[in-house]
């Protein structure tokens, strides 16, 4: 589970001598920042990577369903923005394509159209410490005899690119979060906010949480100057975008006002604190029917350190059990559902309960839940169990079992190689997995791991399997 006190930890970084957002945005600074303790998960990492393994995280998308909304209505033909939207954003378009004296200047030009077509006020908010972003739009929000603003947007506008106006946004939103006014609020749950970043005319739309970590993902990138005599369909297609934004911050303020009023406040130090895990916690008894009835889970914690992880340890909720059993809930954008269950049919796999989609109310795209029984047992590579024979032996019939049935596996390393009591084996991990001859390597991969013949997009055959036994399950002394 998290090991860190997520937001006292933000907090001693903020409140004390950190630099502010303006300063941090330089590119040493950023540079230096992104390889100590505390990065924002965005991606970017110095060449050497520093203290964490890795800036990347799982999608906001999962850890709140707005994100994955606003991606969805940003795409959807048949959300027209209105005129008058359309109408300010042209407005917008011509006032970003001017050459600004400074940015004062850029700023008293840009902000009516943009407020028009947020819907929203955008105002300068100063924290405590003196600092202040560019603009917010805030919500009041009542809870518990306490009255506090809470941002649901925060804008970053420079003159030209030079500054990453969505960086320095991101870090504003850290900052502005960490303010001790905020603490019960920020403890609701993973504090999701929308960013904008405007250098020039470069727009860019991002979200960010806080969870353990502060995660931020760009949503959307576009060019809102004017480039041509002709830019009607561009000036439709940049106002959707700011439609689906006002859309989603209308939701983001009645989620926002509804956990005040019905969610338990949680410390910092909660081991259960929603902020932690994504949002879906059931899944559906029959097919991808929702409405059939589900299954409640409560997450328990991560299944690995790494702030790539996407497996969680969970525990039934039935109403009419006893006993909660523990399941394994992992977020996948592909799987072969089909080998799983062929092979815990043999108890080659851990029993599958549910494969498909996340959520009946929120458009993942091609995301998938996958749900499966606790196998009680340890990776491989623990005291060397892969290089036993028996353990060899049993990931040999695995693999040749699955050849004979027409399947590839793709991922054979110790870490996906389950070893319970009386060497009892199960094979995890099917992301990869599927038909010979259909089923290609992921593009982002590393080849580090891997044998030779195996490169990013390549398709997955036998062969290579073969060779992943050889190279991770060695006979042993």
């Amino acid at each position: 589970m998290p090991t860190q006190t997520p937001t006292v930890d933000y907090e001693r970084r903020q409140r004390t001598n950190a630099l502010t957002p303006s300063e941090t945005i330089t590119s040493t600074s950023y540079r230096s920042m992104q390889g100590k303790e505390f990065p924002i998960y965005d991606g970017r990492h110095p060449e050497d990577q520093g203290i964490v393994s890795s800036t990347l995280a799982m999608p906001i998308s999962l850890y709140h369903p707005i994100f994955a909304k606003y991606l969805h209505w940003m795409s959807d033909g048949s959300i027209t923005p209105s005129p008058e939207c359309i109408a300010a954003t042209a407005r917008l378009m011509s006032a970003a394509s001017v050459l600004y004296p400074t940015e004062n200047d850029r700023k008293h030009a840009i902000r009516g159209p943009l407020q028009v077509v947020l819907g929203n006020t955008i105002r300068t908010v100063c924290n405590p410490d003196k600092t202040e972003a560019d603009g917010q739009t805030i919500i009041a929000l009542n809870m518990n005899d306490s009255a506090r603003a809470v941002p649901v947007l925060i804008s970053e506008e420079k003159c030209e690119p030079g500054v990453d106006a969505a960086t320095q946004a991101s870090l504003s939103m850290l900052r502005t979060w960490c303010d001790f006014n905020l603490d019960d609020f920020r403890n609701l749950g993973c504090c999701p906010t929308f960013l904008i970043g405007l250098d020039g005319c470069h727009l860019v739309i991002c979200g960010a949480v806080l969870t353990n970590k502060c995660i931020v993902n760009r949503l959307a990138m576009l060019w809102v100057g004017r480039s041509s005599t002709h830019d009607e369909g561009n000036t439709v297609n940049i106002a959707r975008a700011f439609h689906a934004l006002s859309l989603a911050i209308e939701e983001l303020e009645r989620w926002y006002k509804d956990i005040a009023q019905h969610r338990p406040i949680y410390t910092s130090q909660a081991n259960d604190h929603p902020r932690f895990f994504p949002f879906p916690d059931r899944y559906p008894l029959n097919g991808e029917d929702f409405s059939a009835g589900t299954i409640q889970f409560k997450y328990l914690r991560p299944l690995e350190e790494s702030s790539t992880c996407v497996t969680f340890l969970a525990q039934m909720q039935p109403n009419n059990r006893a006993d909660k059993k523990h399941i394994v809930v992992k977020f996948v954008q592909s799987y072969s559902p089909e080998l799983h269950q062929l092979l815990a049919e043999q108890r080659m796999a851990p029993d599958l309960l549910y494969c498909g989609r996340i959520d009946q109310n929120t458009p993942l795209g091609n995301w998938k839940l996958v749900v499966m029984e606790y196998f009680d047992g340890r990776p491989s590579y623990e005291r060397e169990l892969h290089t036993t024979e028996q353990v060899r032996r049993r990931v040999e019939d695995i693999v040749k079992f699955a050849h004979e049935h027409g399947f590839v596996l793709g991922d054979i390393r110790p870490p996906n190689v389950l070893v319970g009591e009386r060497n009892d084996v199960r094979m995890i991990d099917f992301d990869w997995a599927g038909k010979a001859g259909e089923v290609r390597y992921p593009a982002h991969m590393s080849t580090a791991l891997w044998t030779s013949g195996i490169e990013p997009t390549v398709l997955i055959t036998k062969t290579h399997d073969n060779n992943m036994i050889q190279k991770w399950f060695p006979h042993g002394s």
